[in-house]
């Protein structure tokens, strides 16, 4: 179905699928055609798009792509993204995530991993987030509501190690962070705290440490430096002439009102 992140990325307690659909009916009315089920690079390519007459081009592919924990214990099963939990919910799949639930990231995705745990039953929906309430990307008014709904959430950790009993996880090892001097983001630079560790009961672990762009479908010449596609701050054109694009595969992962209005000024 058409709605991409919006449909499969957001839980319907953040955003309800019936106002989503009426969105899309009207966007699709004003379509030509639509074509779901096709993927770029594999299906079609850019240089297709072209030979059939098209004269403008728009990329709007997102951010999908889960980044690693980087730790031990994070292939063990009971241990899943982000992004392909709340994808396997608004698809109906059922998933046995236990009563205690540990979550890993600060932004809206892993937010709404842990309300989307507690509607799910679990007894124990926790975040763990590397630095301080001030700097969690979520939107704050979610981050709230969280603690509302009874998530419980550490600032200043992160993981270190995943444990299981019986090939299945059933612990998470942490350790307390420290903010010290600023890394290139201008953002203040977590480091570990030796001594403070800690450990939480987990039966399953969500990692939602952020998201990079799937690079294998796109033209040539389109991606930067820093691996997301390059365009013209004024015009949103690639380097490809009358390819524009937008939205997370540009600006990183944003909120859906960033990425919106990114298609809304390339037009």
């Amino acid at each position: 179905q058409l709605g991409g992140m919006l449909r499969y990325g957001i839980p319907e307690h953040r955003l309800p699928k019936v106002e989503l659909d009426k969105e899309i009916a009207n966007i699709v009315n004003l379509c030509h055609e639509v074509h779901n089920n096709a993927s770029l690079g594999q299906d079609f390519t850019i240089e297709d798009l072209k030979n059939k007459g098209y004269e403008a081009i728009f990329i709007g592919v997102g951010a999908q792509l889960d980044q690693k924990l980087g730790i031990e214990g994070e292939n063990l099963p009971g241990v899943l993204s982000g992004v392909s939990f709340l994808h396997d919910i608004a698809t109906g799949k059922k998933i046995d995530i236990g009563k205690k639930v540990v979550v890993i990231g600060g932004g809206n995705t892993a937010v709404d991993a842990a309300r989307t745990a507690v509607r799910l039953d679990a007894e124990e929906a926790t975040i763990l987030y590397r630095r301080s309430r001030e700097e969690m990307p979520a939107i704050g008014e979610e981050v709230e509501g969280s603690e509302q709904e009874g998530v419980g959430i550490h600032f200043l950790a992160v993981p270190v190690r995943v444990k299981a009993k019986d090939g299945k996880v059933n612990a998470i090892e942490c350790v307390r962070m420290m903010l010290v001097g600023y890394d290139e983001s201008g953002r203040r630079r977590p480091q570990p705290i030796r001594g403070s560790e800690f450990t939480l009961p987990a039966d399953t672990v969500i990692a939602a440490i952020g998201y990079t762009i799937d690079t294998s479908g796109l033209p040539e010449g389109v991606l930067g430096s820093n691996q997301y596609i390059e365009v013209n701050q004024d015009t949103m054109e690639t380097p490809l002439q009358g390819v524009f694009a937008g939205g997370d595969c540009v600006s990183r992962p944003a909120t859906m009102v960033q990425a919106i209005a990114a298609g809304r000024g390339a037009a």
